[in-house]
């Protein structure tokens, strides 16, 4: 990625597409943090960053189950899409995932295929050393960004995720009436 400052617009280097809001606000975050990030590989959930008890709902709602909606029993497709991220495997579940999403940060997918009892059933672990840069509503949105990359549409800007207020652009509001 690269930001212009003083508005922080990003381009992904790759691809030269535009940088989704909610990264350019994680990535902006994270470098504000005064102390470097070293991993911990202590994994906490959501439930334990500060407000994190009382949004648990919400957030479970916006990341793990339209992920679980979307992939269901099928690990297959599920270690595919991994692909899309820089990850490694991690001994948890039916597929457990670590993935680097910037930097030194990374979250881990803890996924569970269903059974006759129970359904498929997934988790977002986050490194413990991010509490230190992120609060309750940026881990949601980088879960939500890391669930979003693991289904089968991924979110693009703008696609109308609903990770930001940003509506998707039809093609009749672009400038010059494409």
């Amino acid at each position: 990625m690269e930001f212009a400052p003083p508005s922080w617009e990003g381009t992904l280097l790759a691809s030269g597409s535009e940088v989704h809001p909610v990264d350019r606000l994680l990535v902006v975050h994270y470098l504000l943090c005064n102390v470097p990030l070293r991993p911990s590989r202590e994994w906490i959930t959501f439930r334990q960053f500060a407000g994190g008890q009382f949004y648990w709902a919400p957030f479970r709602n916006r990341t793990i189950v339209p992920l679980i909606e979307d992939v269901g029993d099928d690990l297959e497709t599920l270690r595919h899409r991994l692909d899309r991220f820089d990850w490694s495997p991690m001994a948890a579940g039916d597929v457990g995932a670590v993935i680097r999403v910037l930097g030194e940060a990374r979250v881990a997918v803890v996924y569970r295929r269903g059974d006759d009892e129970f359904g498929a059933g997934a988790d977002v672990l986050f490194d413990s050393s991010l509490k230190r840069i992120y609060g309750a509503e940026d881990a949601a949105a980088l879960a939500g960004r890391v669930c979003l990359g693991l289904r089968a549409n991924p979110c693009t800007v703008c696609s109308g995720c609903g990770l930001c207020d940003l509506k998707p652009i039809r093609k009749t509001e672009m400038k010059g009436g494409v």
